[in-house]
């Protein structure tokens, strides 16, 4: 009977001995568990780095002279015996005015680009200017070439001879270059369009009486 009472004892504490390394396990499952959720949780609280963009006014740097360098080192040494008061304003004033300066740094780096915009422009409407009409008559004389900006256009004599009347007609230089205009616009709208010739505006109208005047003279 001894035997029995041991065994089943026996029993009670293996049964004890094999039911709590379940309860350790579950644990420890549950604090691993935790702490990963814990370690998930801090990776997502994780603070983001804001990468800073780069400025693209660039600050501008004003080299002083002799003059003024010996100012700061007066300036400097007045400083040191000023309360925080005066210290405070100075500082206020010296801002406003390193302010003043930087607009009027860029405000003269505006001017100069705007003023080179403007010589381009002057240099674009020179060249334009050079440009003038010409003639070139064939060897027979039926017709004549008017060139002008490398484009060419041809007229007949008969053409030609009618030019002639209107620049040449007894009125003023607006009514002739109006006359002259409304010929070409009826007869020979495709030397306007190739030409881009505009309203009477245009100065190449003056430009092209000129050239039809010097070149050629109506018999009385």
């Amino acid at each position: 009977m001894a035997k029995a009472k041991t065994t089943s004892a026996e029993k009670k504490t293996r049964a004890k001995k094999t039911t709590t390394p379940k309860k350790t396990t579950s644990k420890k499952a549950g604090s691993t568990a935790k702490k990963t959720s814990s370690k998930k949780n801090s990776a997502k609280k994780a603070p983001e780095t804001k990468t800073k963009k780069a400025s693209i006014i660039k600050k501008v740097v004003y080299k002083q002279s002799a003059d003024e360098k010996k100012l700061v080192k007066e300036l400097s040494s007045l400083a040191t015996q000023m309360d925080a008061e005066g210290l405070v304003f100075l500082i206020e004033q010296a801002r406003v005015h390193l302010y003043n300066m930087e607009v009027v740094a860029i405000q003269d780096e505006v001017n100069k680009i705007n003023e080179k915009k403007a010589n381009l422009k002057t240099t674009k409407s020179v060249d334009s200017g050079k440009k003038k009409f010409s003639i070139e008559r064939s060897e027979d004389a039926s017709v004549y070439h008017i060139i002008y900006d490398g484009k060419w256009k041809m007229i007949n004599s008969e053409e030609l001879l009618k030019i002639l009347k209107i620049i040449n007609a007894p009125v003023e230089e607006n009514e002739v270059r109006l006359n002259l205009l409304h010929w070409f616009f009826k007869e020979r709208s495709d030397f306007v369009g190739d030409f881009a010739l505009t309203d009477t505006h245009d100065p190449r109208w003056l430009e092209l009486i000129d050239m039809f005047q010097s070149n050629f003279k109506l018999k009385a």
